[in-house]
């Protein structure tokens, strides 16, 4: 029994791995998809968090950025606490450099900002200034936000 996904996991890398040498991006995507969403059924979470990240990355390279917002936006739930502000300010940094989306990036960074000031250890705090450097106006839709 693969109680853990790590089995099929493997199987579906190797499998997407060989449709991409043969250049076969969208069935390497499909063969993924249907591999996320067992993984999410059965809560494997590190295999949807690794696996959907390779989605996004193929998803981006064949030009898809709307597809790999979404697999990129899938890893987040899987991600560590200790992760998880980083994690939101590179899936920002992505939204607004590739994916299109400034608007959503920024909510990404506030969110990413919060949780950075909230614990503020010396990690946090070059990833605070980081997401200030790129967006500034942070601490004002914060406010904005609870006034």
């Amino acid at each position: 029994m693969d109680k853990d996904g790590s089995q099929r996991a493997r199987e579906v890398m190797h499998r997407s791995i060989e449709l991409l040498k043969s250049q076969q991006e969208s069935e390497a995507l499909q063969i993924l998809d249907e591999f996320l969403a067992e993984a999410t059924h059965q809560n494997w979470g590190e295999w949807a968090r690794l696996l959907s990240g390779v989605a996004a990355i193929v998803a981006e390279h064949k030009g898809d950025f709307e597809a790999a917002r979404r697999y990129y936006e899938l890893r987040l739930p899987y991600v560590s606490d200790n992760d998880r502000a980083f994690a939101l300010y590179n899936h920002a940094r992505w939204l607004s450099v590739r994916g299109g989306r400034p608007d959503l990036a920024k909510e990404y960074a506030t969110t990413a900002y919060q949780l950075s000031i909230a614990r503020l250890g010396e990690p946090d705090r070059e990833l605070v200034e980081a997401i200030l450097e790129r967006w500034p106006d942070v601490v004002g839709s914060i406010r904005e936000r609870n006034d």
